[in-house]
């Protein structure tokens, strides 16, 4: 397989919504993304390599205190706002998750 073996340094993520790709990022570029979910809009933070949910419009916060990710194959989602991060690790995609479904 040509994945990186899991939890190596994360170069990427992938942002999904719902079943869908919203974006795929760098991990290497600070920025803040307002990702439009099922409830409003998740904000996502990368810096430094890591990527979190700052604030999402679900009661729980749940993907808001799952903090920071940075390793191939770690996987933050806001289930109730359907918005998903899975960080790619080094090598070709680094996904270890062929499909998520809420």
């Amino acid at each position: 397989s040509a994945n990186a073996a899991p939890g190596s340094t994360g170069t990427q993520a992938r942002i999904n919504t719902g079943s869908s790709i919203y974006a795929q990022v760098p991990l290497n570029r600070a920025q803040v993304l307002r990702v439009p979910g099922a409830l409003g809009i998740s904000e996502i933070e990368i810096r430094d390599g890591q990527i979190r949910f700052n604030s999402s419009p679900c009661p729980g916060q749940q993907c808001v205190h799952s903090g920071w990710a940075k390793r191939g194959g770690e996987f933050i989602a806001c289930v109730p706002n359907r918005v998903s991060i899975t960080v790619l690790g080094q090598g070709a995609g680094g996904d270890y998750y062929d499909s998520i479904n809420f």
